[in-house]
């Protein structure tokens, strides 16, 4: 290790990784029978890179397959794999091919099962020498790019330490190399009269004699009498095996004096095999010697101090941990030789904290201070340390030695006597001191992030007399139990503190708006109010709250923010307690706007200014109307007809929207009634919010409506929830789905995809269809990541048997695309726009089916392949064109990184590569790259005119090249 090193890149918290020049990709397989599974790891990790290098997917659907695909990319670096395929153990199978078989242990092993009582994945990793286990139902995106992410960089330090290898090996051989050429003693000896026939002057100089005088003598009159016994040992192995290793020996100078060697000797033969004499190298042991005899007393010393000691190399490899360190940390030895000390390290040294151990250390050669790391079993333990820099004779650091002590309980007395000085004893919450500190934290942040803050100062009502009446210790737990629910009341951002008695205040942070901290004051308000149960008594007091916000039109600090969140808090309690009182006049003005339009939602709602518009939905593959979507509008006396996004919000998690939610209830059962009256048989289905489905009578209101129009088939009337709004309590949104479906009430789940989307989560859900999202639909023609989308959706849909609607339909080609992919259900402004009732009878007469929809079959898995290569080819060019446009860097103009182009070169051969179409296809696509390739230097250095023709060449040429990939998927159908 030289000066430039840094001690952060030892002892970092993740190993320092050698750039690799070219970024190539890096392959991922994925082996699973469920072809939904390889859409989701799609979805999770398209575009995503990973220390600079792409992600290139592939995919094996089986054991033998993906067998074949790992024999074709042996540098895979990833393999996501299913347990349970065609075979029960096929994915381990696999695991033992590769690791056994093919005698890999680089890439890296994930499985992946649905089945979490299968194995233990402890118990797997043990015996099957995989690197990560993961259950399906943990398949969020989050999950997939962490277990990706790890995995990947455990796979790129598999690499640096194969290149590690072969440079010691590399280096081996130079030592060979230098130790054979060296100027150490050379003899030659003859086998049959251990006669020296020859010798170099070193061995000579060392022993005092000249050449000459050692030449023709018995080599046994070199050795010391006290190793004769083993010098005639050694020569007669020799004569034996034809050589000698690294035997311990003394050799007499001259003068009497000894010196300790070390021999080896090889054999010289002649063509027949027989030992003609030997080649002998004798080097002088005796520094090495004296120095083992002074390590001896050394090693006792190290090995029984009281200090843990830790050895490592100029790499911060560690070579050498004493008894103490194993007792201290719960390592032994052999655990931890060849690791980095970082495998020690807690999460509680910032980077800039080893920045500065390092500079100690290059500056006064060592570095002293307390540091926390982290045991065996994982517990934390403070350590007094010392690290020290050790030098060779060139000044070249060779090894780093630290000495610790634990100090573990000391900075746990510590701490409590600083928890005393920060904390409330009784209640356990931040005291005032604590209190001010992090109050002048948080208004140092929110005002550098442009942020809001609100203090809340909470007096408990009437809470004297509850001491005067059951005495202190009553009172003391009582403030106790209150002070526990306010803590949960607050966000992990937020804090809650004691001032003392029954005061306590409340810093509310990274607030946005009223609505951001509103609902916070009421669970505050509900925490204090609630009844306490205590040895039999039922106690109940109420809280008054006083509201001030930060930052203000004058500056203010932490003590003016207490002092009027004190004041208001007074106000509240004049205003007859159990409620909140804001010190700005801003906000409490924004407060008031809030309530007031609660106030006209409601007067709208009374005096019927609220319509329902229909927005029918058909089948595009028959052109059937089935059903039409009730969307409410607001007919506004002043403002005119405003849509939900007007209104909608100020109501949310107010009981108003639950008034709102049973008037669309009723009006859609209305029309649904007169509409089944006239012969008119459309589908109905409605958007309820999570705060009515949380109703406890909910079913029961919906039961009784239904009840009111015998005439009404249900099952022609749906309820659309929020995928977002379902998650939030599957259990309890799943038993009331099941209800209503008892009544023949359809349910589908709208806005598919913006939430969680979960496969488990889908599987519970009774829901009957699946509405995909809007912002998926929008550019599928161009995108292919919503293609992709798409496509595991429906995919998802059918191994569910659910119907899929595709809302936002607002082209005829969309369409075309969505029939391709198997999507038959539809609604969006492609089909109609949302409209009032008295036109849909209208809209129905005249509606006819688009020529370009009628006769589309869904696309076999191939030429799904191809239409994704159709798609990614417009998006590539489409990103090209918006480069030339913002004079931003452009897109990859490699035909060979091109996806299109890896299509071309290997599915799209293999498949059509006989025919001329492929060839003309070939032509077409090298063209159109090197006109971009063109565009992309006119656009540095050509004119605009220059550009324009070139990029209307470019269109052509993109153009030309779509038509005919579509000629090709026809003629592959016909």
């Amino acid at each position: 290790m030289s000066d430039n090193d840094t001690f952060s890149e030892l002892f970092s918290p993740e190993p320092e990784v050698t750039k690799i020049p070219a970024k190539a990709s890096w392959k991922i397989l994925i082996v699973d029978d469920e072809p939904d599974i390889h859409a989701v790891f799609r979805l999770a990790l398209q575009d995503i890179e990973v220390e600079g290098h792409s992600l290139e997917l592939i995919s094996a659907g089986s054991l033998a397959e993906a067998k074949t695909v790992f024999e074709r990319y042996p540098e895979t670096a990833l393999i996501l794999l299913d347990v349970v395929m065609e075979t029960e153990h096929a994915g381990l199978d696999l695991v033992s091919h590769i690791r056994n078989t093919l005698d890999n242990y680089t890439t890296q092993i994930v499985l992946i099962t649905g089945q979490p009582g299968y194995a233990p994945a402890s118990e797997v990793i043990a015996n099957y020498e995989i690197n990560g286990y993961c259950l399906k139902s943990e398949l969020a995106t989050e999950k997939v790019l962490t277990t990706v992410y790890t995995a990947l960089r455990a796979f790129q330090i598999q690499q640096l330490l194969q290149e590690q290898r072969q440079q010691l090996k590399e280096s081996e051989q130079r030592y060979i190399d230098y130790y054979n050429n060296s100027p150490d003693m050379y003899v030659s000896v003859d086998a049959e009269t251990a006669n020296i026939r020859e010798c170099n002057q070193t061995l000579a100089d060392n022993l005092g004699y000249s050449k000459d005088e050692i030449i023709g003598h018995p080599i046994f009159d070199l050795y010391h009498p006290d190793c004769m016994q083993d010098a005639q040992r050694a020569f007669k192995s020799f004569v034996t095996t034809g050589h000698v290793k690294n035997a311990e020996l003394q050799l007499i100078r001259r003068d009497g004096s000894k010196i300790d060697v070390n021999l080896n000797a090889t054999a010289v033969r002649d063509e027949q095999g027989k030992i003609l004499y030997s080649r002998s190298c004798w080097i002088d042991i005796s520094d090495r010697k004296e120095k083992e005899r002074q390590l001896l007393l050394a090693e006792e010393v190290f090995t029984n101090a009281q200090e843990g000691i830790i050895i490592t190399d100029s790499k911060a490899n560690i070579v050498r941990v004493n008894k103490a360190f194993t007792r201290i940390t719960g390592y032994a030895q052999p655990e931890v030789i060849g690791k980095n000390p970082r495998m020690l390290k807690s999460d509680r040294q910032s980077e800039a904290f080893y920045l500065s151990l390092w500079d100690d250390i290059c500056v006064r050669g060592s570095w002293h201070g307390e540091v926390w790391n982290r045991r065996k079993n994982g517990e934390y333990y403070a350590a007094m340390e010392t690290i020290s820099a050790v030098r060779d004779d060139d000044n070249n650091i060779s090894h780093f030695v630290g000495v610790f002590t634990d100090i573990t309980l000391k900075k746990k007395q510590q701490e409590h006597l600083e928890y005393i000085a920060q904390y409330d004893i009784l209640t356990r919450l931040p005291n005032r001191s604590l209190l001010i500190d992090r109050l002048h934290h948080a208004m140092t942040q929110e005002y550098r992030r442009h942020g809001t803050l609100a203090v809340v100062f909470l007096d408990l009502d009437n809470f004297k007399d509850i001491n005067d009446r059951y005495g202190h210790d009553i009172g003391d737990r009582l403030l106790i139990a209150i002070a526990d629910r306010l803590r949960l009341a607050m966000r992990k951002c937020d804090t809650i503190a004691r001032l003392g008695g029954d005061e306590f205040v409340a810093v509310l942070t990274e607030l946005q708006s009223t609505n951001d901290y509103v609902p916070l004051l009421e669970r505050l308000l509900n925490a204090a109010s609630r009844p306490v149960d205590l040895d039999g008594l039922s106690l109940q007091v109420s809280s008054s709250l006083g509201v001030a916000l930060f930052p203000q039109a004058e500056e203010v600090d932490a003590d003016q923010l207490l002092r009027q969140a004190d004041q208001a808090m007074y106000q509240a309690k004049l205003s007859g307690k159990n409620r909140f009182a804001v010190f700005d006049a801003v906000l409490d003005r924004s407060i008031r706007i809030h309530h007031e339009n609660i106030k006209a939602i409601r007067h709208g709602l009374r005096n019927n200014e609220f319509v329902l518009y229909y927005q029918p939905k058909v089948n595009m593959h028959t052109g059937e109307i089935f059903g039409v979507e009730a969307l409410i509008r607001w007919q506004h006396p002043q403002r005119g007809l405003l849509l939900p996004g007007d209104f909608l919000p100020d109501i949310e998690n107010d009981p108003l929207s639950v008034e709102l939610d049973n008037w669309v209830i009723n009006t859609a059962l209305r029309q649904l009634a007169a509409w089944q009256d006239a012969g008119i048989q459309l589908a109905v289905s409605i958007n309820l919010g999570s705060m009515s489905l949380q109703q406890a009578d909910f079913v029961d209101y919906l039961t009784r409506q239904c009840e009111v129009w015998p005439q009404v088939e249900n099952r022609y009337f749906e309820i659309e929830i929020l995928e977002t709004n379902a998650l939030e309590d599957i259990e309890q949104v799943c038993a009331i789905m099941e209800a209503c479906m008892e009544i023949d009430v359809q349910f589908a789940l709208d806005d598919f995809g913006t939430g969680y989307s979960s496969l488990t989560y889908l599987k519970k859900l009774p829901a009957a269809t699946i509405k995909i999202d809007r912002g998926f639909i929008h550019n599928i023609l161009n995108a292919p990541e919503d293609l992709a989308i798409l496509d595991g959706v429906l995919n998802l849909s059918q191994a569910f048997n659910r119907q899929t609607v595709a809302e936002g339909v607002e082209t005829h080609e969309q369409g075309v695309l969505l029939l391709k992919f198997g999507c038959h259900y539809a609604q969006g402004y492609g089909i109609a726009r949302p409209m009032p009732v008295d036109e849909i009878p209208h809209w129905i007469s005249s509606w006819r089916l688009p020529q370009s929809w009628q006769k589309q079959l869904p696309l076999e898995r191939d030429d799904k392949v191809m239409l994704y290569s159709m798609t990614e080819h417009r998006a590539w060019l489409q990103a090209l064109e918006q480069s030339i446009k913002n004079r931003s860097k452009p897109p990859s103009l490699s035909m060979t990184k091109c996806r299109f182009g890896q299509w071309l070169a290997g599915e799209g051969k293999k498949r059509i590569g006989h025919t001329k179409a492929y060839r003309e296809l070939v032509t077409s696509h090298n063209a159109i790259h090197r006109t971009a390739a063109e565009l992309s230097e006119l656009s540095q250095h050509g004119t605009d005119n220059e550009i324009q023709n070139t990029l209307a060449e470019l269109r052509l040429q993109r153009d030309n090249i779509l038509k005919q990939m579509e000629s090709i998927m026809c003629a592959a159908r016909a």
